[in-house]
């Protein structure tokens, strides 16, 4: 908003500077539709920008409250008022058409700079980020952390019985509980705010980083992600898969000297999470939550529903 008003104030700067010095004064009509023009430009911003017949028809708007609201004593010679005025705004309308033009070229190739981006840097299935921006972030975040003293979470997870998804129901529905988990835990934990993050980094694993977060403040979300993905059923082809996930979290210690040293952690407390049973979060070895259905077993673990 700011650097359109900047903008429009210039354009009426220039405006006035073409009006005033011929008869002394600002017609108010002339003024009122010209500043009339710069609120709608202003609503209809991005339409007039990147949509070449609205900008033509705009700018034969502006270009005939400019030319046509000048005094007859702007003209030198009265006889050539016409094509003066025709010239004007015919160089107006080649100006504009090229900017709109130039601004389409910008934006198709931020469009495709971002796409790019988003290729690389999201998983294609799951939207989770990917494996590649995770070893990028995390080494960040790790130094950040070790030179502020600031905490740090880890949270290594995966899906439970994915295999017998895949082998009972086919690939497809497979996918659909990838992608229903990572939507699930990315809209849980953005409740918490935007600093944590979800990235996919392998088959059915996927890891939580929690910069500035310490394990009494990590485990209620973390319970809360739990929950969620167990207590959200994912649909699949009339059917309702019940879907559970395995946890391991683990802090940043003084003595870490990588990232690596807390994701071991994390991970080997995500395999104990798996040897008690599976459905379980575990936080530096100890099994804090654990699921108390009967249906815990590994064979049982996993179940489908008929919709009705």
């Amino acid at each position: 908003m700011w650097e359109y008003l900047i903008r429009a104030v210039g354009l009426l700067a220039v405006w006035i500077a073409h009006h005033m010095p011929f008869d002394g004064q600002i017609r108010p009509l002339a003024l009122m539709l010209v500043v009339a023009w710069l609120v709608v430009m202003y609503r209809l911003n991005t339409r007039v920008r990147y949509h070449l017949p609205v900008n033509l028809i705009m700018s034969l708007i502006f270009a005939g409250l400019f030319w046509l609201t000048l005094p007859s004593s702007a003209f030198l010679v009265q006889s050539t008022r016409v094509h003066v005025i025709i010239q004007g705004m015919l160089m107006y309308l080649v100006m504009s058409t090229g900017v709109c033009i130039f601004w389409n070229i910008i934006r198709d190739s931020r469009n495709r700079s971002l796409h790019i981006a988003k290729v690389a840097n999201y998983d294609s299935l799951t939207n989770a980020k990917s494996y590649s921006l995770y070893q990028k972030d995390v080494t960040e975040i790790f130094a950040t952390a070790k030179t502020s003293g600031s905490p740090l979470t880890m949270v290594a997870l995966d899906v439970d019985h994915f295999k017998i998804v895949n082998d009972q129901y086919g690939h497809l529905a497979g996918n659909k509980v990838l992608i229903h988990v990572a939507t699930t835990l990315r809209k849980t934990l953005r409740s918490y705010g935007e600093q944590y993050q979800v990235y996919r980094t392998g088959g059915e694993e996927f890891t939580i980083v929690m910069p500035n977060t310490d394990l009494h403040q990590a485990l209620p979300i973390v319970t809360k992600c739990w929950n969620q993905v167990r207590h959200q059923s994912c649909p699949y082809d009339e059917q309702t898969i019940h879907v559970s996930i395995s946890l391991g979290v683990a802090q940043l210690r003084e003595t870490d000297t990588s990232i690596e040293n807390v994701f071991k952690r994390a991970d080997d407390s995500l395999y104990i999470s798996k040897r008690n049973g599976r459905d379980a979060i575990t936080v530096d070895g100890q099994t804090q939550q654990v699921n108390q259905r009967a249906d815990t077993a590994d064979t049982y673990a996993f179940f489908c529903s008929r919709r009705v």
